[in-house]
């Protein structure tokens, strides 16, 4: 019997396991509840992209803003990400499209 332990640190995340493999964002938000530091894998994966969507519709200091809102709000509603979905974002895009919608009423 093989039992998953997840990993306890950010650079424990990157490591490989035992067949080369990377774990998803799905184990890693689900690895969260234990290890909320976890998150910062997701962080350091997405961020680029999350900030580049807002790049592209907004300025460069409402982009570093909206995106760094949108990881905030996926941390707080972590429990809410369907693990049947390896790839966070999408997900996060969907964050991203809602705080861009909240952000241009809002001005």
């Amino acid at each position: 019997m093989h039992f998953h332990v997840f990993p306890r640190t950010r650079a424990e995340l990157r490591e490989k396991d035992d067949v080369g493999n990377l774990p998803t964002d799905a184990e890693i938000i689900a690895s969260c509840s234990r290890t909320p530091e976890a998150f910062g894998e997701i962080f350091d994966r997405h961020f680029d992209a999350v900030h580049a969507y807002f790049a592209r519709r907004s300025s460069r200091s409402t982009a570093d803003d909206l995106a760094a809102d949108v990881f905030l709000k996926a941390f707080e509603i972590r429990e809410r990400y369907d693990p049947d979905y390896p790839n966070a974002l999408p997900w996060l895009y969907g964050i991203a499209q809602r705080r861009l919608l909240h952000h241009q009423r809002s001005i």
